[in-house]
């Protein structure tokens, strides 16, 4: 009897027990244990700003003489001299180990600033090259060829006295001023056209009052403008005074398409300035700009001639050249003008 009383009693109060162990036992794990930390989400990336870029222009050149034929230097524009006679040439070349494309005489690239690797598979030539912000990098790759054989000139002796104090050496110089079209506000925008036809292209040349553009070219019209050449030797030139027009241009049917347009034959005008001056350095001084233009760059017509710019200040209207750098017979130099928005009521030809 007491057994089978005491059974059900001893059940439930196990059963109890059980019930209040069970509901102590989160409870004690809570208290005792570690409280569990709350996953935090990692913070987001910090938006990290745009690297900055430069331009990089590259020239092909082809020189006999001043090295052994098959040898090709990369060099920087101020290190270029041409050590004989250049022409343009063709040059296969890797930037950081990628191919993008040849240089046919020229290769114009928009790249991130710091220094990039510059390496001709042909020849194994390499150089590291750095790359500027929002500048212009010029770099020509000279590569030497054995020079055609040539008979010497028979000698004649002659009783006539060597004049000591020779003559300075004669060279001729154009000079090109170019007006960008409206939409082309910012240096940037002017190489981001492409190689130098698609700026000439662009930005037609202009010349001064009584001074007519090609027949049946697109043309920048006639603007007042004016500009120094003052040599070391010799009396300072300008355009009026000392230069002849030559009046130039190219055209679609031997450039390739210049628009959109395929049924006519676009031709635009590259007319400007020649001048017979002493060969080396010359400070052109620009002292007179077009009204609503502002000066911004230069640039030669031919990869051969880079050297002959040696320094620009645009803002002031000064450029350094030095034709004794020059790689062909007569260099050509482009002045480009863009046409700024401008305030009411402002009159500087700069603002």
């Amino acid at each position: 009897m007491p057994r089978r009383f005491l059974s059900p009693a001893v059940f439930a109060l196990a059963l109890i027990l059980s019930l209040f162990g069970g509901g102590l036992v989160p409870a004690a794990a809570q208290d005792g244990g570690e409280a569990p930390t709350a996953q935090e989400d990692p913070p987001p990336p910090e938006e990290g700003s745009e690297p900055p870029f430069g331009w990089l222009q590259v020239s092909a050149i082809t020189c006999t003489g001043g090295g052994d034929p098959g040898v090709v230097t990369i060099l920087l524009a101020s290190e270029y001299a041409p050590p004989g006679d250049c022409v343009d040439g063709y040059q296969a070349l890797l930037i950081d180990g990628i191919d993008y494309g040849p240089v046919a005489p020229y290769l114009e690239l928009q790249i991130e600033a710091g220094y990039h690797n510059l390496y001709d598979p042909s020849s194994g030539a390499s150089r590291d090259v750095e790359i500027y912000a929002d500048a212009v990098t010029s770099v020509v790759i000279v590569t030497f060829a054995a020079p055609e054989p040539t008979t010497p000139p028979e000698v004649v002796p002659t009783d006539e006295p060597v004049d000591i104090a020779a003559e300075p050496t004669i060279t001729g110089l154009r000079i090109v001023a170019h007006a960008c079209k409206p939409d082309i506000q910012t240096v940037d925008q002017l190489y981001a056209l492409g190689g130098v036809t698609d700026r000439l292209n662009a930005c037609p040349a202009f010349t001064l009052p009584g001074y007519p553009s090609p027949g049946g070219t697109v043309n920048g019209g006639e603007l007042y403008f004016d500009f120094t050449l003052a040599p070391a030797t010799g009396d300072p030139q300008s355009p009026t005074g000392s230069g002849s027009l030559a009046a130039d241009y190219f055209c679609e049917s031997s450039v390739g398409p210049l628009d959109n347009d395929p049924t006519n034959d676009r031709c635009v005008s590259t007319a400007g300035f020649d001048f017979q001056i002493a060969e080396g350095p010359i400070t052109l001084t620009q002292t007179a700009i077009p009204d609503t233009m502002r000066y911004v760059a230069a640039e030669t017509g031919s990869g051969a001639d880079a050297g002959v710019i040696a320094a620009s200040d645009p803002w002031s209207g000064y450029l350094g050249l030095d034709t004794s750098l020059r790689g062909t017979e007569h260099p050509i130099v482009h002045l480009y003008y863009l046409i700024p928005p401008r305030e009411r009521g402002r009159s500087s030809l700069r603002d």
